[in-house]
């Protein structure tokens, strides 16, 4: 069975990836060797994006559904974006 990506989708998958891209995340990574407390800022930066509302119903705060989330957390994986995303 296939997963419904919409145009939309695809649109939040680009944002996110360039998003991402532009983070530098694979620096940071290697910067923090032996440092992982460097990594902290990226938690900001998720809530900034507003990947770490994306699942949460809009009456509450949120914007999306479980598979707008899905397809952000592909994005940003792809590009090696560290932090606790799913937590």
């Amino acid at each position: 069975m296939a997963i419904g990506i919409s145009v939309e989708h695809r649109e939040v998958a680009d944002g996110v990836g360039k998003w991402a891209a532009a983070q530098s995340p694979r620096d940071a990574i290697r910067d923090a060797e032996g440092k992982p407390a460097s990594l902290a800022i990226w938690i900001e930066r998720h809530a900034e994006m507003g990947l770490t509302t994306i699942a949460v119903p809009e009456p509450v705060g949120g914007g999306g559904s479980l598979l707008d989330h899905a397809v952000a957390l592909e994005a940003a994986a792809y590009e090696l974006v560290p932090g606790p995303l799913l937590s």
